[in-house]
């Protein structure tokens, strides 16, 4: 009577630690960047993709310093998803050594990626298309602004995209790392 327990318990902390792990791989990629429905934020700068005159606005105000923030910020994420990925290749690693075990592993990672994937997919398209929103309001002379003003906030788009591009890349390895079986 008393293996059956263990085994039962046994049975029961590997599917609870698969899912907690997976959660736990899934979390910081779903918050990379902390990237919302309504804004992306990082080191202080708060972008409104909502309002697309507030949006612009903090694009204009932002100078090199927030510009290499956000680099730094975006290179701590895609860390933080690479570490992620490695946690899952380690888990499948540790899985195929018990079968039992790698149903667990495989369900958990399986509910994990989608969650990931549900919670980014919109945000990543929203904020896109506000920056083209912004770019194309920069460009067509809505908001006055200098020369040099215009060439960095060209270049603080230019850049957002980049490394929002970078975040979202890494994102798909992580999907591809816990779909895989």
């Amino acid at each position: 009577m008393t293996e059956r327990f263990t085994l039962k318990n046994t049975k029961i902390w590997l599917a609870a630690g698969a899912a907690a792990l997976g959660l736990a791989v899934a979390a910081p990629a779903a918050l990379a960047g902390n990237f919302t429905d309504k804004a992306v934020s990082f080191d202080g700068v708060n972008l409104n993709i909502n309002d697309d005159e507030d949006l612009l606005q903090t694009l204009i105000d932002m100078d090199a310093e927030d510009i290499a923030d956000l680099r730094e910020e975006m290179a701590d994420a895609r860390a933080d998803i690479k570490d992620a990925i490695g946690d899952v290749e380690e888990a499948r690693r540790e899985a195929k050594e018990d079968p039992k075990t790698a149903g667990f592993v495989d369900i958990a990672f399986a509910a994990a990626s989608a969650s990931v994937e549900s919670s980014t997919r919109g945000v990543f398209d929203n904020v896109y298309a506000a920056l083209d929103r912004a770019e194309s309001n920069l460009d067509a002379g809505k908001v006055e602004v200098s020369d040099a003003e215009f060439e960095e906030t060209s270049e603080a788009i230019a850049v957002i995209r980049e490394e929002l591009a970078g975040v979202e890349a890494a994102l798909d390895e992580l999907l591809a790392a816990m779909k895989s079986s």
